[in-house]
């Protein structure tokens, strides 16, 4: 039968009668026939008909019509003319036939719209957020008040202009009240964007895990707006053994099983990057534990690592390294300066700075392996320095250490803001026109996940307690 002329005559009775039996949670169509005839039409009696069944003109004489029914294959000896000599056996008319057959047909169409994709409502799937785990502790929650802090790092930072490309930079992820006006110098330079794809290199300061993480979410929310991730990059990623997918538990689970959650790292780096580019695709590697089976940090898996991210990094590519250096202090380490602490600090962090400065890996990792320092990234400046080619260019832009903000003898951090640049390559141009105007929203605004709680502990370790970081990191150094 013509779909058309069909959807053009009325709505046949019996499919009124049995919308209310199609089920579009079951995507199936209930439909009954008598017994009889449901027992006599089978298979191998509508293959018999489709065989044994007489010419259509026989047919349209037994009909006593002078019109060739339309049938959906023009005349197949099939099904319709089987169900005709049923329903002749079973004293049924042609009309009541030909109604049966518009009922069928109409249930048919009823049936392929109602499977169809856009047939019926399908739940629109959200995205997977990492929400803010150190708004207000670590920088400020309020959006306003976090862009004119940012921003007034940037005024007072004092960086050169160079006319080659900005490839990498190594900056503190540390409370803002701390680090912001140190951090701030490694990424001044940026424009809007400059750069499409940020690869973040953190190490974890919470559970313990083997390789590399990558958060199995969609954005990283912060109170300046959305970071997208870039998901063709992290695919590519986690095709390496090096490189898991974490899902994100805010309910439920093992705490061992919460690697992203509540990380500060990778969340304190992206206000300056979104103050600066407003719009990239985030890459967030999180480092975890690269020590081969005697204890040691195994040199080949660095370097592996460093090889598998080193195809996803483009021209339009920044790499920033989150690490503070010197950590002195009883919850780190034994080492104690009975005179000039902070000498002795500032030697420690020098001798750190001197094989950075030259890109002289081996000479980091002796450089490890005597004083035994404890510096956050230190894995993660391992991974940088194995990617980087020996032309690259380095420089330390500013240096300086939280005992000098809190008067502090017996307890130190140290932050220091480095850029690498490329001699042979032009810098950027800058891309406004395609990126978009940041997006303030305070994130206690938008529903959270319960239980998604912000937590003083994770805080940078050494840092002071949250209302004297709010308090300090509100008001431009």
């Amino acid at each position: 039968m013509d779909i058309r002329q069909f959807l053009k005559g009325p709505s046949p009775p019996l499919l009124r009668e049995l919308h209310p039996l199609a089920s579009h949670k079951r995507r199936a169509i209930v439909f009954a026939l008598p017994d009889t005839v449901a027992k006599e039409y089978s298979l191998k009696r509508t293959q018999e008909s489709c065989r044994n069944s007489p010419p259509a003109s026989k047919l349209e004489q037994q009909a006593g019509r002078g019109v060739r029914p339309r049938t959906p294959n023009n005349g197949c000896r099939g099904f319709w003319p089987a169900f005709s000599r049923l329903s002749k056996q079973y004293g049924t008319g042609h009309s009541e036939v030909m109604k049966t057959k518009r009922t069928f047909h109409g249930l048919l169409l009823f049936g392929i719209l109602l499977l169809s994709p856009g047939s019926y409502s399908q739940k629109v799937e959200q995205p997977l957020v990492r929400w803010p785990a150190v708004a207000g502790i670590n920088y400020p929650a309020e959006p306003e008040v976090l862009l004119s802090t940012v921003r007034g790092f940037f005024d007072q930072a004092d960086v050169p202009e160079l006319d080659s490309r900005l490839t990498a930079v190594i900056a503190s992820a540390a409370p803002y009240g701390l680090a912001g006006p140190v951090s701030a110098h490694a990424f001044k330079s940026l424009k809007p964007g400059q750069y499409e794809r940020v690869i973040v290199l953190a190490s974890s300061h919470g559970p313990l895990f083997e390789y590399c993480s990558i958060p199995a979410v969609d954005i990283y929310l912060t109170p300046l707006g959305p970071v997208p991730l870039d998901a063709p990059a992290v695919r590519y990623l986690l095709y390496s053994p090096l490189f898991h997918a974490h899902r994100l538990r805010y309910q439920g689970g093992r705490p061992g099983d919460r690697i992203h959650e509540y990380e500060f790292s990778i969340e304190s780096i992206l206000p300056y990057l979104q103050e600066r580019l407003l719009e990239f695709k985030l890459v967030p590697l999180l480092v975890g534990d690269l020590r081969d089976p005697q204890g040691r940090v195994s040199e080949g898996t660095i370097r592996a690592v460093a090889d598998a991210i080193r195809p996803i990094v483009n021209e339009r590519t920044l790499i920033v390294v989150a690490s503070s250096f010197t950590h002195y202090g009883n919850e780190y380490s034994d080492l104690v300066f009975q005179e000039n602490v902070e000498e002795g600090i500032a030697h420690l962090d020098r001798r750190a700075f001197e094989p950075i400065l030259a890109l002289n890996l081996e000479e980091f990792r002796g450089y490890l392996r005597e004083t035994r320092n404890v510096i956050d990234g230190q894995i993660c400046i391992q991974i940088l320095l194995s990617l980087l080619p020996q032309r690259t260019q380095p420089r330390i832009l500013a240096y300086d250490t939280s005992m000098t903000k809190t008067g502090e003898k017996n307890r130190s951090v140290s932050y220091a803001a480095f850029v690498f640049h490329d001699p042979q390559a032009p810098a950027l141009s800058p891309q406004p026109d395609k990126v978009r105007p940041l997006v303030l929203r305070r994130p206690e605004r938008i529903m959270k996940p319960d239980g998604l709680e912000s937590s003083a502990e994770a805080a940078e370790p050494g840092a002071p307690g949250p209302a004297a970081t709010a308090n300090e990191e509100e008001k431009p150094q």
